[in-house]
């Protein structure tokens, strides 16, 4: 999965999402107000990264 909704990214996907959607992810689950995101996961950060056609648009 490239693209996780905030709400979806749990504790136990600290790997997954990264320390700052972590965090926020924390936050909505103590029922704090968080405006609506999503995050890139790091593994299809990490895809893009390492691609040949880095710099060319990405498409969801």
């Amino acid at each position: 999965m490239a693209l996780m909704d905030l709400t979806d990214a749990g504790p136990d996907q600290l790997d997954d999402v990264g320390g700052k959607a972590d965090g926020l992810a924390r936050l909505i689950a103590a029922g704090e107000r968080v405006p609506p995101g999503f995050v890139i996961t790091c593994a299809a950060h990490r895809r893009g990264a390492s691609s040949p056609r880095r710099g060319r648009a990405l498409v969801a």
